[in-house]
């Protein structure tokens, strides 16, 4: 009997996802099995048996309607079931299907088709098992194919269940787009490197960037969108976790003098101001301000600010710390991690607790710290980079979760 042709199936993949897989229509208009992550405001498609490159990210500010949210939803559904050899009565005529189609010399595409006519046959049975010799007449729907007929086998063919797409998840990201919505913010500037679409077709991970909105891999970055907004500290959603909470909205900025700034976590303990603002000058050409905070003992990381005189510059700087080509990091290999953007009327909130010295330590020539490095894509030090961001989003999840208990607890006993 031939081998079977056939999608992922829950029972092939990481034991640890906790919610039924869905299938996806990706740009290439086939479907393909996913899990899903949500980030704060960015929902990541993680492609089964694909490496991480080739995720999709789509943000929550992207939409402009309800209508294209309930569109992109669309494109998700409950994943399809390969059709087993002693399941072929299940398949009658005019009943839709998703079939497999041959793409390129060793690949299989899915895509939706009508069965036209089966032409059944008799089954071969040999040492217990059922072989299926029937064919199936499919008129594609969609795809390179649509509106062509195939011949095809039962190993060909899924299944395609019945129901409404439910997924925790998904429905989260769906809420938070139709609550950006009602916002009204729909004309903002993406001021994040967005990363082109990977092909799912196999090859070497793409190393050309594009601005293409909905699809960005960030290194120790959210995607972000401004429009005299900054957000507030993010909270990042791991699909895995029910820590309870809601994700934070952004807050408007006056369009004053003022100071913007930009967060940053899991710095060096040991790391100067005067540093940042040397390492930031080299990088970027912009003299900026930066205050490193003091952390307890039992941490193993601390943060920092870096603050700017207006909108342009936060923008240049954000766009250098969040460019996907590349990862910030320590030369212990402590990535970045910008967490939150600000806007105040004064400078005196940060300016007046900086030391002078750190404030206007900054030079062209002299001793730049080694102790912060540009990593780029694709390298070693950048996946590792990018396994310990993800660790420490996932620390700060159940970190943040835990002080919303702390906080419902607190509550409760006051009220009392």
């Amino acid at each position: 009997m031939a081998p079977k042709k056939s999608k992922p199936k829950s029972g092939n993949t990481q034991a640890d996802v906790p919610f039924p897989l869905l299938d996806f229509k990706a740009s290439d208009d086939a479907w393909y099995g996913v899990r899903l992550v949500l980030y704060n405001n960015t929902l990541v498609v993680k492609y089964l048996d694909f490496p991480e490159e080739f995720d999709d990210w789509f943000n929550a500010w992207d939409f402009k309607s309800l209508e294209e949210v309930e569109s992109f939803k669309g494109r998700f559904r409950p994943t399809s079931l390969q059709l087993q050899d002693h399941e072929c009565t299940k398949v009658i005529e005019e009943m839709c299907v998703c079939a497999s189609h041959p793409y390129g010399d060793n690949e299989m595409r899915f895509y939706d088709a009508v069965i036209e006519e089966k032409i059944s046959k008799a089954h071969n049975y040999s040492k217990g098992e059922e072989e299926c010799l029937c064919t199936f007449v499919v008129l594609w729907l969609h795809g390179p194919n649509s509106g062509q007929k195939k011949s095809i086998g039962i190993e060909d063919i899924c299944l395609i269940p019945n129901g409404d797409t439910l997924h925790p998840t998904l429905d989260s990201f769906v809420k938070i787009s139709k609550e950006k919505l009602e916002e009204g913010a729909h004309s903002e500037v993406h001021f994040s490197t967005i990363k082109s679409k990977s092909s799912r077709s196999g090859g070497k991970p793409p190393y050309n960037y594009s601005q293409e909105a909905g699809n960005s891999k960030l290194s120790g970055c959210e995607t972000q969108t401004f429009k005299g907004r900054i957000s507030n500290y993010q909270e990042r959603i791991i699909e895995d976790m029910d820590l309870g909470g809601k994700s934070s909205l952004t807050n408007d900025i006056a369009k004053t003098n003022g100071y913007y700034s930009i967060l940053i976590e899991n710095l060096e303990k040991d790391l100067l101001s005067s540093t940042v603002v040397d390492f930031i000058y080299r990088q970027t050409s912009i003299l900026a301000q930066a205050f490193i905070f003091p952390s307890l003992s039992s941490e193993l990381y601390t943060r920092g600010i870096i603050i700017v005189d207006n909108q342009e510059k936060l923008g240049k700087i954000y766009d250098f710390l969040c460019d996907p080509a590349q990862m910030v990091m320590s030369s212990r290999g402590r990535p970045w991690i910008v967490t939150e953007g600000r806007h105040g009327n004064s400078r005196s909130t940060f300016g007046a607790s900086m030391p002078k010295t750190e404030n206007k330590s900054w030079n062209t020539t002299g001793n730049i710290a080694s102790n912060i490095k540009v990593v780029p894509y694709g390298t070693k030090e950048y996946k590792i980079g990018m396994q310990l961001r993800d660790n420490f989003m996932v620390f700060t999840n159940h970190l943040r979760g835990l002080h919303k208990t702390l906080e419902l607890e607190e509550r409760k006993i006051l009220q009392s």
